[in-house]
């Protein structure tokens, strides 16, 4: 099974998909996006400062670095739960490879990432299928060019962030509560 397929299997045997809509996982989306740009400020902000000498600077950059890490797998797995509950076909895993060559800079791709999510609460709420899973495919796209430009695995990020799902209990009631 592949990890996409395990992320998807996760989230049915949570009820996610079953009780959940493809808006309030796009909601989940958006806050893993802002954790994303923030994460991603910090370290832009880090790597830059000129005494990276500063043995507090490298360890709050690594800090970063791995926040950046874990809001890329936790933006997939949203992604995916997007897509299940609007019965659309599980998205692909992102590249390692650029994909669209726009720009280089981090934040520039998680404003785009931002932009997106406008577009995935605007065709969840109205049941665009064909226009949801575009704009799912744009965003696996930004976040391939947010991976090369940073030097991530997404795999790797993707992975992460399903071995510490996997072992959360509960599950998600008609009425939208997680129960644990």
């Amino acid at each position: 099974m592949s990890l996409t397929e395990q992320i998807y299997t996760w989230g049915m045997d949570r009820s996610i998909i079953k009780n959940s809509t493809p808006f309030a996982q796009a909601g989940k989306t958006l806050e893993e996006v802002g954790e994303l740009l923030i994460a991603t400020t910090r370290w832009v902000t880090l790597t830059k400062l000129e005494d990276q000498t500063d043995a507090g600077i490298k360890t709050d950059a690594q800090i970063a670095f791995a926040e950046m890490s874990d809001a890329v797998g936790d933006i997939y797995v949203t992604l995916v739960m997007v897509a299940g509950c609007g019965e659309l076909t599980l998205p692909a895993m992102p590249s390692d490879e650029m994909v669209d060559s726009y720009t280089d800079d981090p934040i520039r791709i998680c404003t785009s990432l931002l932009d997106s999510c406008h577009s995935l609460c605007q065709y969840s709420v109205f049941d665009t299928k064909t226009a949801l899973a575009n704009v799912i495919t744009d965003m696996i796209s930004l976040l391939s060019d947010f991976c090369f430009v940073t030097d991530m695995s997404p795999v790797d990020c993707i992975s992460d962030a399903y071995e510490v799902i996997k072992h959360r209990k509960g599950t998600l009631t008609a009425d939208g509560v997680f129960v644990k």
